[in-house]
């Protein structure tokens, strides 16, 4: 009887699952820079929304993958993609929207939740 527990199975060996996890890094550092300079060309809402499509595109992505590492990688680095906007675009746009004497519970609250 096993009553240690690891994620880790033969499928996907353990340095196949640590770049499952840095690939959704390395895609919230490429994408941060330019959902900011996009951000303040057309606006907050329309950037935030083309980062839920990221992150819902990888998840379907990596939902049908089968296994494939291949496919789930580029499932991964799309949902990075999304949680580097995410990341940009929630604080701003939550201080944006607030009341200014509500503004700086919202944006705290943000980056409290995100993190």
């Amino acid at each position: 009887m096993c009553f240690e527990w690891t994620w880790c199975s033969t499928d996907i060996e353990k340095y196949q699952s640590k770049m499952l996890k840095d690939l959704l890094f390395l895609g919230a550092i490429t994408s941060a820079g330019p959902a900011a300079i996009l951000a303040s060309l057309v606006g907050l809402k329309l950037v935030l929304v083309i980062g839920m499509i990221f992150t819902f595109c990888g998840s379907v992505i990596i939902v049908y993958s089968m296994g494939v590492l291949a496919v789930l990688y580029m499932g991964r680095i799309l949902q990075g993609f999304g949680a580097g906007v995410v990341c940009v675009i929630v604080p701003n746009f939550s201080a944006e929207i607030a009341e200014p004497k509500f503004r700086s519970k919202y944006f705290n609250e943000s980056n409290t939740f995100i993190s």
